[in-house]
Parts: C-alpha cells; sequence; structure tokens
C-alpha cells in the first residue's frame, strides 16, 4: 500500500509462471509459489537462444530457436517456423508449451517478432499498415534464411508453418507467395478480407489499418487477402476451425470469417483434404491454444517418436518429454505432460505431413 513492493507473475523458457514480490526498485525479489516444480522435475525442458538478423531496410528483427531434443552435431532435422498474432503482440523470453512440445518431438523450433510487433517502439508496431504481407513476410523468410544459416543443420525439404489468427492470416498468405514449406496449419485465420469483415464484430481493426472500409479500399482488401493467391498454393494446409466437436463451427473471438475464410481457401482447391479424425484433433490443438481445454484424446496420438523414426521403422508412438523414458517404450506420458497438450497430432519428420495413428 505504501509502493515498496510490487508483486507479479515471470516465467522464462524453462519455466513455467510463478508469483513473485520485489521492491519497487526490482531488490529483494521472492518467489511465492512453486506450483510448477514438481512438473518440471518429471518433464525435459528445452531451453532456446536469441538471436537478432538484418531483414528489409536494415531492420533488426529478434528471433530464438529452440534446438530439437536429442540434438546432435552434424545431424539435420525438420524446422517449424512458428508465427504469433496481432501482428501487434510479441514472442519473448517466456515459457510457451507448444514450442517445448514441438522441439521436444525433434524439430528446430522457430519464432520471432517480425516488423509489426509490439514492444520495439511506435514505428516498428505500425511499420505494416496497409503493408501487411509485404515486409512482415519478409521478415518471416529472412528468419528461416538466417537459421538455416547458422545451424547448417535444418533439413528444407522438411519445413513446416504455423500460427494462428494474425500467424494464420500469414500462414495463408506464405502459402500463397512460396512453396519452401513440405506443410502448414493455420488456425483462427483469414484468407478474405472481405468476408471477415462482414461476418467480425472487430472492424476496426482494417479500417485502421487498411486505412477505410472495404468499399473504400477494395484494391487493397483485395490485394491483401490470401485468397487471391490460392491458385498459386501448392503446400498441404491444414485448417481445423470449422471441425470443433459437437459438428459446431468456432468463431476466433466472435469474428465468424476466420471460420469460412480458411474454408474458402480449402474449397478452391489450394489446399489438401485432411481426414475428419485428424482435423478434430488439429481443432483440438487450436481450442486448447485459444485457452479451451487440454483433455488429451487417447485416439490421437503422434506416431513420432525423439528420434525422428516412424512406427515402421521401430519408433515409439508416444511422445519423447517424460524424463528416463525409453526410445522404445510406448507408455503413454504422465498425466499434465506438455507432450499431450495441446497437439494431439503433429507433423510427421519422414514426410512432412500431418499424421495420426491408423492413418496412411
Amino acid at each position: 500500500a505504501d509502493g515498496r513492493m510490487m508483486a507479479y507473475t515471470s516465467s522464462d523458457i524453462t519455466h513455467l509462471t510463478e508469483l513473485f514480490v520485489a521492491q519497487s526498485n526490482g531488490g529483494g525479489e521472492k518467489r511465492l509459489t512453486s506450483f510448477n516444480d514438481k512438473y518440471l522435475t518429471e518433464v525435459t525442458t528445452i531451453p532456446a537462444d536469441t538471436f537478432w538478423y538484418e531483414s528489409v531496410g536494415g531492420l533488426k528483427i529478434q528471433g530464438w530457436l529452440h534446438q530439437p531434443y536429442g540434438y546432435e552435431a552434424g545431424k539435420k532435422y525438420p524446422l517449424v517456423l512458428y508465427i504469433h498474432g496481432g501482428p501487434h503482440g510479441q514472442y519473448g523470453h517466456v515459457y510457451f508449451h507448444e514450442f517445448q512440445m514441438l522441439a521436444g518431438q525433434g524439430y528446430w523450433t522457430l519464432f520471432t517478432n517480425p516488423r509489426g510487433s509490439t514492444g520495439y517502439g511506435h514505428d516498428f508496431t505500425y511499420a505494416t499498415r496497409r503493408r501487411w504481407g509485404m515486409e512482415d513476410y519478409q521478415d518471416l523468410m529472412n528468419a528461416v534464411d538466417e537459421v538455416i544459416r547458422r545451424t547448417a543443420q535444418v533439413d528444407t525439404t522438411r519445413m513446416a508453418v504455423l500460427g494462428g489468427s494474425y500467424g494464420g492470416f500469414m500462414t495463408n498468405w506464405i502459402i500463397g507467395h512460396t512453396n519452401r514449406f513440405a506443410v502448414a496449419q493455420t488456425d483462427r485465420s483469414i484468407s478474405n478480407w472481405f468476408s471477415w469483415y462482414g461476418s467480425s464484430e472487430a472492424q476496426g481493426l482494417t479500417e485502421y489499418e487498411f486505412g477505410g472500409f472495404p468499399w473504400e479500399q477494395d484494391s487493397l482488401y483485395r490485394a491483401l487477402s490470401p485468397f487471391t493467391y490460392v491458385t498459386n498454393m501448392k503446400t498441404p494446409n491444414a485448417a481445423p476451425d470449422r471441425a470443433q466437436r459437437g459438428g459446431l463451427p468456432r468463431a476466433h473471438h466472435g469474428r465468424g470469417a476466420a471460420v469460412h475464410g480458411p474454408e474458402e481457401t480449402r474449397r478452391a482447391g489450394g489446399v489438401r483434404a485432411v481426414s475428419p479424425k485428424l482435423a478434430r484433433a488439429l481443432a483440438h490443438r487450436a481450442a486448447v491454444a485459444a485457452g479451451g481445454p487440454a483433455g488429451a484424446d487417447p485416439d490421437l496420438v503422434c506416431p513420432l517418436d525423439r528420434h525422428g523414426r516412424h512406427p515402421a521403422q521401430g519408433g515409439a508412438i508416444d511422445s519423447p518429454l517424460p524424463k528416463n523414458d525409453s526410445p522404445r517404450s510406448t507408455q503413454r506420458p504422465q498425466r499434465g505432460c506438455c507432450c499431450v497438450r495441446p497437439t494431439l497430432t503433429h507433423l510427421c519428420g519422414l514426410c512432412g505431413e500431418y499424421r495420426e495413428r491408423g492413418l496412411t
């Protein structure tokens, strides 16, 4: 009450959120909770390296990279590029269960703050006005190029891109402008800005970002819609938003176009269909990513183990993350392990496509 102390929550790349107190000048920090200590003794967490790279116009961009679990020098591994929402949001040096899961499955896991992200000043944040998919797209591609150059251990034939909200928009945009990724997954995304505007409760976003209403800026809305480039799309793309349990579509924060936007793209023939069972699992992952329940479906598991072996090659069918787990073990991870939540199906490290048990 006297302003001398502050209470706050904090986490880092390998530790989940806990409650702390400290003096107002930052001194005397004390941790008050230990909610996640037991969990962290049961799983392996993977650190991430922070790096900066130069992008379009000499702009410096910050990124992070998780090594694949079981990393061996000289061996090549698949890579996942994960794109945040917003675009006026940011990643940081905090624990994110999805990144831990992907790295634990044996992927380079790359995440970055392209222009449009918050935390780097006003000009950086609003550099994307009227330019979604332009320099921000190049920032992301330059991040991939930088990781390939730095590590020399990326299997460039097995790269994936995924994201939600703005990250879903950008995933759709990317596969309409390059075929370098073997597979994509778009969550809560926008494909067509006209249909999004007509079914959204957040029209102010594009009115500001695109400089007006769709009928005033129709050429720009069309040019910045991933759907415009659907004939260029050759990458298999899972868009799980429609396949919710119970058969009901889910809008993204009330944005109905986030449901039928990806469906428009899929129906146009620009993306490959996935099985209904797999679509349900992907939808579950999307729901958990958006804050929904994280219960695991025992019928949907990843067939790719920590060593990149498919079951046909003698690989285990369950997740690698619990400590002291035998490489050949098929025992299900302990409840609460991040490898069974939120993603119940994963990118196959052999073929670059989504797979589930029994899917051929």
